[in-house]
């Protein structure tokens, strides 16, 4: 059996890493939160988890980022290697259902938040393909 690791250089650990991929402006959404992406130079993919302080407590924010950690662990070969992941939840999101974010995600077993994590790789992908294929499309003009 394979071992899967999840070091250091896989994960987004400076502020300039967050932001460099918020700015890249790719995302997308759905019941999990948001994904950002952004391509990367490096070996191989990396996650950044955000949770807001206001889905819940510690306790609760810290199983969230494990689990996203573990399904990205786990299936860090399926997912696409030249990008740079970036996974927010706040609470916002979950206020957009009616309902608690954890009330949420405790009704998702195991396979369906792997479900929903390759759904938003899958669509935020995507969307960066289109976006580095065609760049003057989606160039601003800054001051």
């Amino acid at each position: 059996m394979e071992r899967f690791f999840f070091r250091k250089t896989q994960r987004l650990t400076s502020n300039d890493q967050f932001r460099s991929v918020l700015s890249f402006k790719c995302w997308s959404e759905n019941d999990l939160g948001r994904l950002y992406v952004r391509p990367n130079s490096d070996d191989g993919p990396r996650i950044g988890i955000s949770v807001s302080k206001s889905c819940g407590n510690a306790v609760f924010r810290n199983r969230v980022k494990r689990f996203v950690r573990e399904i990205f662990r786990l299936n860090q070969r399926e997912i696409r290697q030249e990008f740079d992941y970036l996974l927010i939840f706040s609470h916002k999101m979950s206020k957009k259902r009616g309902e608690d974010m954890s009330e949420r995600l405790s009704g998702v077993g195991a396979d369906g938040k792997k479900e929903l994590f390759f759904e938003l790789v899958s669509r935020a992908t995507s969307k960066a393909d289109r976006r580095v294929m065609e760049p003057n499309k989606w160039r601003t003009t800054e001051s």
